[in-house]
C-alpha cells in the first residue's frame, strides 16, 4: 500500500510541475459506506485531487478513512487509496458536472469480531474478541455531481461501489465540498 500511495504522490508532483494550476481542485468529503465484510456501516472521511484534462475527462486520486461499530465492541475500519478517470458526457460546463468514473482501488480493513462470551464468571461477561487485518486491491464504478456556485468552491454528491480481489465489496455515498487551487 505504501508503493502505491508513493507512485500516486509521484504523479501528483509530475502534474503540478506540467501544467497551470486552474485544472485542480481539491474536495474533502464525508458520507458513508456498507462494508460488505459483515454488512458493517461506516462513516466514510476523504480527502481528494482532482485534475480536469477537458471539458469531458478528469483523473483524480483519492484517500479515505472509514469506521464502523458493531455491538459488544466490535468494529470494522479501513484505509483506501483510489486512482481514477471520469468523463462527463454532458461536457464539464464549469458549473454543473455530472460525471461517471471507474479505476483502481487498494484498501486495508482491519475487523475485531467477538468470537466467545463466557457467562461463567457471576454477572460480568468476558467477552474474547479475534483481530483479522487484510489488504486487497480492486475497482471502483462512480457516479459523481458537482456545482459549482462560484469560480472557485463547489458541492458535490458521489455514489461509489467496489469490489475487491477477496470478494470484499463496498457501497456509499459522500457529499464533498470542494475548491480550486487557482
Amino acid at each position: 500500500m505504501r508503493t502505491f500511495m508513493l507512485i500516486i504522490f509521484m504523479l501528483i508532483i509530475n502534474l503540478f510541475a506540467q501544467t497551470d494550476y486552474e485544472r485542480f481542485d481539491i474536495r474533502i468529503g464525508i458520507g458513508s459506506s456498507l462494508l460488505g465484510t459483515g454488512d458493517v456501516p461506516t462513516v466514510v472521511l476523504e480527502n481528494e485531487l482532482n485534475y480536469r484534462m477537458n471539458d469531458f475527462f478528469s483523473a483524480s486520486a483519492s484517500l479515505s478513512l472509514a469506521r464502523g461499530d458493531r455491538e459488544n465492541a466490535q468494529f470494522a475500519s479501513y484505509e483506501q487509496s483510489n486512482l481514477n478517470i471520469f468523463i462527463s458526457p454532458f461536457r464539464n460546463n464549469r458549473q454543473h458536472d455530472f460525471r461517471i468514473g471507474t479505476g483502481l482501488t487498494v484498501y486495508k480493513v482491519s475487523d475485531n469480531f467477538l468470537i466467545r462470551e463466557d457467562f461463567t464468571q457471576g454477572p460480568e461477561v468476558v467477552r474474547t474478541y479475534e483481530p483479522d487485518q487484510r489488504t486487497s486491491s480492486g475497482f471502483n464504478m462512480i457516479i459523481e455531481h458537482g456545482y459549482h456556485f462560484n469560480r472557485y468552491y463547489l458541492l458535490g454528491t458521489k455514489l461509489f461501489f467496489q469490489r475487491y480481489q477477496n470478494r470484499d465489496t463496498n457501497f456509499g455515498l459522500i457529499f464533498k465540498f470542494g475548491f480550486s487551487l487557482h
